[in-house]
């Protein structure tokens, strides 16, 4: 009986020793969880600036391409007609 009770009380001790560390697993399982929360925020955040960039992008090629083509039309006009006379 004296065998069992002291068994018990080496396993109260390892497991008072361990209590410390098993603690700090679950802080750090805890801040895993909130960084991982944040990075799929900023991932998102991030995804919906280069769909909004992509857009612009693009708009500004095509204000570009008209401008171009506007440019294109005002000295041919004018060369064409001096061509003509």
């Amino acid at each position: 009986m004296i065998e069992v009770s002291e068994l018990f009380q080496d396993l109260n001790k390892l497991v008072a020793e361990q209590d410390d560390n098993i603690i700090k697993i679950e802080q750090t399982g805890i801040r895993v969880v909130d960084n991982a929360e944040q990075a799929n925020d900023k991932l998102t955040d991030a995804t919906d600036i280069a769909v909004r960039t992509r857009s612009r992008k693009k708009l500004i090629v095509a204000l570009a391409l008209i401008l171009v083509i506007v440019v294109v039309i005002a000295v041919a006009v004018p060369v064409s007609m001096s061509n003509a006379k």
